[in-house]
């Protein structure tokens, strides 16, 4: 299901559209709702960004090179590809 909301966390800058909202998809179970409960569980926001994949300016990313470094300069503070999870340090 897919519903626009109020962003209520200000440090969600990536998914915020200038009037405070973001589209949002519902999930209720599966790998992407396993994934939401761990990062939960580990105190974060229960947040994935899936958007189209590059920096302004910059070409889409086509590969794990390009997304971890398109990850690192957008800071990012995970990045998922396939079963590796990248954490900002």
């Amino acid at each position: 299901m897919l519903t626009a909301e109020k962003v209520l966390v200000p440090h969600l800058g990536a998914i915020t559209h200038v009037d405070y909202t973001a589209r949002v998809q519902v999930v209720k179970d599966g790998f992407i709702w396993d994934l939401l409960t761990a990062l939960k569980s580990m105190g974060q926001p229960a947040v994935i960004v899936n958007t189209s994949f590059n920096a302004a300016g910059e070409p889409l990313v086509h590969d794990a090179d390009g997304a971890i470094r398109t990850f690192k300069q957008m800071k990012f503070d995970y990045l998922l590809i396939e079963q590796i999870l990248y954490k900002e340090v």
